[in-house]
């Protein structure tokens, strides 16, 4: 009782002025994940979809997809674990497999999970239980068996080996199948797994890779596979109603692949798999005799499908696709937001209050490097592709119209002088040069770095017309990654592979070698004014000299770590971001000399690239084309401009809460919009997306500590309520 009345007093005194208070971050891109995700269920018993993927990440709906919640790390595991599997035994016991010999366990439907096995680096591919005690999973070659809730197990060797095990299933207490052989051939065991047979596709069909397998009873089953030789492919459907005995074509076809096989029951089914450049679902509603194409949006790479009773259907993939059908399979249309696609943002830059850059990277058609040149006129809000071409690794504008970017690609370099409008191309050096970077001191006079034979910097005083090496490497194995001005003649470059530290004095006509007395592999090097500028690879150094001498700036930060960018909104206000570190950024506030870290709490992906707008209002972007935006330097309790401060339409009950927290939201259309809980230090607790017009909600929040949480609605422009709840 001391404590809970301490919680009272704490959130009384405070909760007029948390109101207007806003939440550090918030996502722009994309919507409800950015990650890759491997499959997903319905929890049976329950209209409840969870589905998990790529850096331990999970998202599941209570609300028949309208919002989606996403958990990242559940009960701490490694960021860097792909989660391959996840099935229930019923609507409470359920578990996830992963890399690194990761088993989860949920007892309550999937609100927590617990680490039953982590022990080893085995990754384990497909999992399958019967009850609480027996279960299994498969590896590389092996089935793994435990009968006593997965303290001990015993394992059996697959023969013939097969590499990839999947598809693992029970269809009663004893008989179970495993598929994903690649090869003319199952796996059977009738005795609950104390021994696995290798079962022949009967009758035989030449070259027949299998690629999935699902049984609905122990005698009606479906195997889906492909034969492919340099001249031809068919991809086929083959069914059987003996238990396997033997099998029949029920389906043939020379472009729809079949990677995954689905049936909601014994009428109903569905398959996954590629065709050309993006993916296609076949769909049975007469158990299998007859296959049909659906009508799909645009998608790439698809891996799992679940259906509701009412017909809703879910399809996940790839960079968070998540694709819905409102008919049983017969149409799918996207369920996700995205603002931008691409694999990285490499480079971004604001160049007014409102006006951003970046460049991105990806694979387009055909897995060719590609690469775009985005543009926002809100604050990161909305995005526009300006260019598309190769790789974008570096951009510079001089004012919103003039700017220059730079591809890795065939040493060209392309320029705009009417805001992105339109964008002329020129070629530097197209045989033996790779463009790292760019930087113009006006409009006609500009340099670019990177390597070729050697490291190499160009320079053009003609607006890019005609370019001139300006220095060529003495070592082969230089690579120049970035260079700056500091003035119209005073300029810096620097690189690695061993580390370089360039500086010119006569506008790049010479450059002198010099050092930093530590080796840091620098691939960055920005200055705040001609003083005082920083260099930054696997160590942070700083100058207030003009570069005459330079000084490591400690950081708090545990372990080994690279740093990737910089900006510098004031002198004394900055941002670094950190490689491989998705909860933190530093910061600064004294101009550089001390760094402290800031959460981010909401991303798996690593943070690439810096653009802010004033020394509390930026960007934040990656990899996954993660995006996030900031109005209060990404600290939490800073007052918030744009919060309306009129009736609060979040009405939370009850107040305090023990477990069970109903959010009703009054307000008037919510679909687009979300809600999010922080603790009050700026953890992000739980985050759902509203995908439909769902006004009411129930959280589990009993994992939560006891303290206050607060709960934020909002769009992707602006803060629309904030309310406060204590957690008992």
């Amino acid at each position: 009782m001391k404590q809970t009345s301490f919680l009272f007093i704490v959130f009384w005194i405070s909760v007029q002025t948390v109101y207007c208070q806003s939440v550090p971050w918030e996502r722009i891109n994309p919507h409800p994940i950015e990650g890759t995700l491997n499959e997903i269920v319905n929890v049976p018993g329950s209209n409840k979809l969870i589905a998990v993927g790529s850096n331990a990440s999970i998202v599941y709906s209570e609300n028949e997809g309208a919002s989606w919640i996403t958990e990242y790390k559940p009960d701490n595991i490694s960021r860097m674990t792909e989660l391959n599997a996840i099935q229930f035994t019923d609507s409470d016991l359920g578990f996830v497999v992963g890399e690194h010999s990761v088993l989860l366990k949920t007892t309550n439907g999937g609100s927590n999970w617990k680490t039953i096995v982590q022990n080893s680096n085995i990754d384990f591919l497909d999992v399958f239980f019967l009850n609480e005690q027996t279960g299994f999973v498969v590896i590389k070659d092996t089935v793994m068996k435990t009968t006593d809730g997965g303290i001990n197990w015993v394992k059996t060797a697959l023969d013939p080996v097969c590499h990839y095990p999947g598809d693992l299933h029970f269809v009663n207490d004893s008989t179970g199948f495993i598929g994903s052989t690649h090869g003319a051939y199952y796996f059977k065991t009738t005795n609950c797994g104390e021994s696995w047979d290798s079962v022949a596709i009967n009758p035989a069909i030449d070259n027949f890779k299998l690629k999935a397998i699902h049984f609905i009873d122990e005698n009606t089953g479906f195997i889906g596979g492909e034969v492919y030789d340099i001249s031809y492919s068919t991809n086929y459907i083959l069914r059987t109603t003996d238990g396997g005995e033997t099998w029949n074509e029920v389906y043939t076809n020379s472009a729809n692949g079949i990677a995954n096989i689905y049936f909601f029951n014994a009428q109903r089914g569905y398959t996954v798999g590629h065709k050309y450049y993006d993916d296609i679902i076949l769909w049975t509603d007469d158990g299998g005799l007859n296959w049909h194409e659906s009508n799909m949006c645009d998608n790439y790479y698809l891996h799992s499908i679940a259906f509701l009773p009412d017909g809703a259907g879910y399809c996940v993939g790839d960079n968070g696709q998540l694709l819905k059908s409102e008919d049983w399979g017969g149409t799918w249309n996207i369920d996700y937001q995205w603002s931008i696609q691409a694999s990285i943002i490499n480079t971004a830059q604001a160049v007014n209050e409102t006006t951003v850059y970046m460049g991105t990277e990806s694979l387009g058609d055909g897995g060719v490097p590609a690469g775009r040149i985005y543009k926002s006129i809100d604050g990161g809000y909305s995005w526009e592709s300006v260019f598309y071409l190769w790789p974008i690794i570096d951009l510079q504008f001089l004012s919103a119209d003039f700017g220059v970017a730079v591809s890795s690609a065939y040493g060209e370099i392309y320029k705009t002088i009417d805001g992105a409008a339109s964008w002329d191309t020129y070629e530097i050096n197209s045989f033996d040069f790779s463009t790292e970077c760019v930087c113009f001191i006006d409009e006609q006079t500009g340099f670019v770095g990177g390597s070729g034979d050697y490291g190499l910097i160009y320079k053009t005083t003609d607006g890019c017309e005609t370019w001139d090496i300006v220095y060529p490497s003495p070592n082969m194995f230089y690579e120049i990654y970035d260079i700056v001005f500091t003035d119209d003649s005073t300029g810096f470059a620097v690189g690695y592979l061993p580390d370089v530290f360039l500086k010119t004095t006569d506008c790049g006509i010479t450059w002198s070698i010099d050092t930093f007395n530590v080796s840091i592999m620098a691939e960055r090097i920005y200055f705040i004014n001609p003083d005082t500028g920083f260099a930054l690879g696997n160590k942070i150094l700083k100058t207030n000299d003009g570069g005459n001498t330079w000084t490591e700036v400690s950081t708090d930060l545990e372990g080994y770590a690279r740093f990737t960018d910089i900006d510098f909104p004031t002198e004394e206000v900055g941002y670094i971001t950190v490689a491989d570190n998705e909860t933190t950024l530093l910061k600064t506030d004294d101009g550089g000399d001390t760094w402290m870290q800031i959460g981010l709490m909401e991303t798996t992906s690593t943070l690439k690239a810096l653009a802010f707008f004033s020394k509390d209002e930026g960007l934040v972007m990656g990899e996954n084309s993660v995006i996030f935006k900031t109005y209060t330097g990404g600290l939490v309790g800073i007052e918030n401009q744009s919060a309306k401060k009129e009736a609060n339409p979040l009405v939370c009950y009850p107040n305090p809460v023990a477990s069970s927290l109903t959010i009703d939201l009054t307000t008037g259309k919510v679909k687009g919009k979300f809600l999010e809980i922080y603790s009050v230090s700026g953890l992000l607790m739980k985050k759902v997306v509203f995908l439909n017009n769902e006004h009411s909600l129930k959280l589990n929040i009993s994992g939560f500590t006891s303290g206050v949480y607060i709960i934020v609605l909002r769009s992707e422009k602006q803060i629309e309520s904030v309310a406060k709840v204590v957690k008992m």
